[in-house]
C-alpha cells in the first residue's frame, strides 16, 4: 500500500486587536439592557406577578354590581384572589355574557363556551388560591385589556367589596 504524503494545513488566524472583545462585550451588554428595559421586567423579559385591585360601590346585602377593570394585558393567569367581605365573584370574557348571565343562580352551572371565566363564592374574608390557575382573557375583537366582572355582596351588612387579584400576564 502506497503512503500518501501528509498534507500540510496552514491555519491563519486574523490578528486580534485588544479593544475588539471589549467593544463586542459593551455592545452585547447594551443590547441586553435595551431588551430588559423594553420588556418592562428585570428578569429576562418574563412577566412578573402583579396585583389588580378593584372596589365596588357600597352594596346592600345580596345586591349586585357589574363593571369592568383593566388588567394591563388582554390575557393573564389568575393565581389567587383576596376579598374583604363575603361575596360571589364572576369574571367574563365579553360584556354580552356578563349581561346575559346576571340572573343565573349560583346553583346553576354556566352554559359552556359562552365566556364565563370564573364563578366563585367566598363565605368569609380570606384568600383563595386558584389551582390550576384560571386564564382570564378579553374576548372582544380586537382584544382589549378589559375583564368584565360581577360582584354580589353575600355579607349581612352594607358596604363596598374590595377584590385583590394576583395575576401573571400571558399575552402582551
Amino acid at each position: 500500500m502506497a503512503r500518501l504524503p501528509h498534507a500540510v494545513v496552514k491555519l491563519t488566524v486574523p490578528e486580534t486587536k485588544p479593544h475588539y472583545d471589549r467593544d463586542n462585550e459593551q455592545e452585547f451588554r447594551r443590547l441586553v439592557e435595551q431588551f430588559l428595559l423594553s420588556s418592562g421586567s428585570g428578569t429576562g423579559g418574563l412577566p412578573s406577578r402583579r396585583q389588580v385591585i378593584f372596589t365596588t360601590a357600597s352594596l346592600a346585602p345580596n345586591a349586585v354590581s357589574q363593571s369592568s377593570v383593566s388588567f394591563l394585558a388582554p390575557a393573564q393567569h389568575l393565581l389567587y384572589i383576596s376579598v374583604n367581605r363575603a361575596c360571589r365573584l364572576r369574571f367574563y370574557a365579553i360584556a354580552a355574557t356578563q349581561s346575559s348571565d346576571a340572573s343565573r343562580a349560583h346553583t346553576t352551572a354556566p352554559q359552556a363556551g359562552i365566556g364565563v371565566l370564573l364563578d366563585s363564592i367566598w363565605l368569609t374574608v380570606h384568600t383563595k388560591y386558584i389551582a390550576p390557575p384560571v386564564l382570564l382573557y378579553n374576548g372582544d375583537s380586537p382584544a382589549a385589556f378589559t375583564i368584565y366582572y360581577t360582584v354580589e355582596n353575600l355579607s349581612s351588612t352594607t358596604g363596598t367589596v374590595t377584590v385583590t387579584a394576583t395575576v401573571v400576564s400571558a399575552e402582551a
